[in-house]
């Protein structure tokens, strides 16, 4: 954006040019110069704001995109009122715009300055997005997986219309751990039906609110008593 204008009125030998290169916010000032020119709306321009806006955390804030990835809760809140959760959609606004203001250049007589530092973004671009595309893929397919995962965990943990919805089965049931959160008799008992019943440790663990380990244990020794 910088360049289409400072370009543009150099080439035209403007004496009093509406921009240099070196300008403190060089970037908002050409666009709204466009805006002026007529080559980009205002709304156009809204977006594009946000877009370097989005640029600018990447550069310097990263850590806050994977705060929704995170399994720590404080990262997790903390990056939502910050409001600074990854944008899926940002690469490719960018390049729509880039298209925008080349179409500009064309439209409105625009000039540019050719440089060798283009050629080489473009080809690493291709690269990344070849590396991204890839990626993608792998996510997709591990993505399938762990919902078909999901889907048979949650049938595991559904308790309804089986045995163990019963209060005296019932997983969650008072008499089945003591004070201090340990298994009772009749706790260790529930937990090998469950086991019995082809549940797996995951799903146990989320039924009588155990830790998976302790779950995993359990399960080694219901499996040495058979």
């Amino acid at each position: 954006m910088v360049d289409l204008i400072c370009s543009t009125e150099n080439l035209r030998r403007v004496v009093e040019p509406r921009l240099t290169r070196n300008a403190k916010n060089a970037k908002h000032k050409a666009l709204k110069f466009l805006v002026a020119d007529g080559a980009l709306s205002r709304k156009e321009s809204e977006e594009i704001r946000s877009l370097i806006n989005f640029r600018n955390d990447a550069a310097h804030e990263i850590h806050w995109f994977f705060g929704d990835l995170s399994t720590n809760r404080f990262s997790r809140e903390i990056s939502e009122m910050l409001d600074k959760n990854f944008n899926y959609e940002v690469v490719g606004r960018f390049q729509h715009f880039l298209s925008r203001l080349s179409d500009a250049r064309v439209n409105f007589g625009y000039a540019m300055t050719l440089n060798d530092r283009a050629g080489a973004f473009d080809e690493a671009e291709k690269i990344l997005l070849e590396e991204i595309e890839i990626l993608k893929k792998r996510v997709i397919r591990l993505w399938k997986i762990r919902a078909n995962q999901i889907k048979i965990l949650n049938s595991e943990i559904d308790l309804t219309g089986t045995e163990f919805a019963e209060l005296d089965s019932y997983p969650e049931h008072p008499a089945n751990k003591t004070q201090d959160g340990r298994l009772t008799e009749k706790g260790v008992e529930i937990c090998n039906r469950l086991f019995e019943s082809g549940r797996s440790t995951h799903a146990v663990a989320f039924l009588l609110r155990m830790s998976l380990s302790s779950v995993q244990r359990r399960q080694r020794r219901w499996r040495q008593s058979l």
